[in-house]
């Protein structure tokens, strides 16, 4: 073996690790609180956040201003407050894939046992939660 093909097998054991590694981050960064984002769902269902005299706008700003979601490395809770009415659930998960940008999870207890979500990252801050079998979800940023 000469010492050019040493080197490129010493540069592929060393990068292989990092790539993959790189590739499973995203159910790293899904750890901790999330906060509502009420700017982001708008934005992406295509709503003017400033025009407040439109119901779908009025549904999202009452759902996402009370709302904390926190991912623990396999309970997820959510924290919704609707007017008077406060909902808070928690329940187990497991990572099922990885994409790109998303991770596939599903629930493993509660009244959701079986579900499905895709959890779609934005950025390292920003992500959507949607369940199987539905259009829109939750918006939410990393907690403040």
């Amino acid at each position: 073996m000469n010492r050019q093909t040493l080197c490129v097998l010493l540069l592929l054991v060393l990068l292989i690790p990092t790539v993959w590694a790189e590739e499973k981050k995203l159910p790293v960064l899904l750890l901790g609180d999330w906060v509502g984002d009420i700017e982001l769902a708008c934005k992406e269902l295509g709503l003017d956040i400033n025009n407040t005299d439109d119901f779908n706008v009025k549904m999202i700003q009452a759902s996402h201003s009370h709302m904390k979601c926190t991912f623990g490395k396999d309970t997820v809770s959510l924290e919704m407050q609707v007017g008077d009415k406060q909902d808070t659930a928690q329940n187990r998960y497991a990572v099922l894939e990885v994409g790109d940008n998303t991770v596939t999870i599903e629930n493993l207890d509660g009244p959701k046992k079986g579900r499905q979500a895709v959890v779609t990252f934005f950025d390292d801050s920003h992500i959507s939660i949607v369940e199987q079998g539905k259009q829109s979800g939750i918006y939410l940023k990393k907690g403040e």
